[in-house]
């Protein structure tokens, strides 16, 4: 049998989950855990856009759904970005929005799959290991058990 094992140093990669949708909210939340991420969510822009300017030194990316939700009606994942540009983060939009945002390289069409979702999130954590000029993070190897 294989199993994914984490390979995690003593600081496990934090992402900031943001989605209107407690469900959403919940299943993205534990897709990550299990991965071995910590995780922080928020519920509405504002909460997210306060969790993102206290914790920007602390997170590595940010999952944030993608429409017009903040009071300045811009999108949530660019309001995001805005307030830490150093936090690469990977917008989650549903089916009906994709036309206008097929340029952008860092996002997901939901539904999707857990597969998927830590895919999208692992390459959004190497882009930024190789801006920074350090080693991406090994997040996981395959380890053989004897059955």
């Amino acid at each position: 049998m294989t199993r994914m094992m984490p390979r995690f140093g003593i600081r496990r990669p934090m992402i900031l989950v943001a989605d209107r949708s407690g469900i959403a909210r919940t299943v993205v939340r534990e897709m990550l855990v299990r991965r071995g991420f910590r995780v922080l969510t928020a519920g509405t822009a504002k909460d997210a856009v306060r969790i993102t300017l206290r914790f920007a030194s602390l997170l590595h990316a940010i999952v944030a759904e993608s429409v017009s939700n903040t009071r300045a009606g811009n999108d949530l994942a660019t309001e995001l970005a805005r307030c830490a540009p150093q936090v690469p983060v990977l917008a989650m939009i549903n089916p009906q929005h994709v036309a206008g945002q097929l340029e952008q390289a860092n996002l997901i069409v939901k539904p999707f799959t857990q597969a998927l979702l830590l895919f999208k999130v692992e390459q959004l954590l190497g882009k930024q290991a190789e801006a920074e000029g350090s080693t991406p993070p090994i997040l996981y190897k395959t380890a053989s058990l004897a059955s």
